[in-house]
């Protein structure tokens, strides 16, 4: 597999990956918020804090300021070009 940079793909491209990218972020922030059975010992703010972190972070991914990250540049490829590149070769 030839791997492309980032670069490589057209700016709309790019910016349309990283919007869906940020979206499914947003998404599992918002999930593991409402649905994640957090122990009773967890204070809401403390699940609020956190929620507020995820969704921040999705910002920037939004933003291209995480594409160095290689989770974040992973899924981007793999929006990008259906495939996904492994951490580790075979």
């Amino acid at each position: 597999m030839k791997i492309k940079r980032l670069s490589d793909f057209p700016i709309e491209e790019l910016h349309n990956a990283r919007m869906a990218v940020a979206n499914d972020y947003r998404e599992l922030e918002i999930a593991i918020r409402e649905k994640d059975p957090y122990a009773s010992h967890v204070p809401e703010s403390y699940k609020d804090k956190v929620l507020a972190e995820g969704l921040k972070h999705a910002d920037l991914v939004e933003k291209g300021e995480c594409d160095s990250n290689f989770s974040v540049w992973q899924r981007l490829y793999q929006k990008l070009t259906g495939e996904c590149v492994p951490l580790f070769s075979k």
